[in-house]
């Protein structure tokens, strides 16, 4: 009698939205050793869902105050001639607004006002090279994993084609 009761509606709750231009990246395309670069993430926590005349209160519907999301950093290698990635050591890294977990993943936060997720990661750039950053496919993920509310997937979609997120350090 209780295994027909049981029913699996509330499993696979997922929400997939896009926004335009959370990332912004001024790349200046020249550093010298020792500059910081930084990422900034921002985004409404009002977003527009697919056939739907409102716009949807992700903060609501996820309960979650955080987004995580990661990039990677590339290193070009003359051995192989293509791009390899490579790990930022902590003392390399840090998160001016939002957070840096241990693993090196981001989190946009739910700014003061609460209508925007916010984060400003900083890479001070410690040897040389060329590099590029890969952020044309990160993706925001809400962090709340709880019954009462739906996991919530953000893409972020470049409007500007062709963005350069090479970059080289220089002594």
């Amino acid at each position: 009698m209780f295994a027909g009761c049981f029913s699996q509606d509330d499993l696979g709750r997922n929400i997939f939205l896009e926004v335009n231009d959370a990332i912004i990246f001024e790349n200046n395309r020249s550093y010298i050793l020792g500059d910081t670069i930084y990422v900034d993430v921002k985004f409404s926590r009002y977003l527009d869902e697919t056939n739907q005349a409102n716009k949807l209160d992700i903060f609501k519907s996820s309960g979650s105050e955080a987004f995580r999301y990661d990039f990677r950093l590339n290193k070009f290698s003359t051995l192989s001639n293509d791009f390899q990635r490579i790990s930022i050591s902590p003392e390399f890294i840090f998160a001016e607004k939002g957070t840096l977990d241990d693993f090196n993943s981001f989190r946009a936060t739910l700014n003061p006002e609460n209508d925007l997720y916010e984060s400003r990661i900083g890479i001070i750039l410690g040897e040389t090279g060329i590099f590029r950053l890969e952020l044309n496919f990160v993706a925001f993920s809400s962090d709340n994993f709880s019954r009462d509310n739906v996991f919530i997937d953000i893409r972020n979609r470049f409007t500007q084609e062709n963005m350069d997120f090479e970059f080289v350090v220089a002594e």
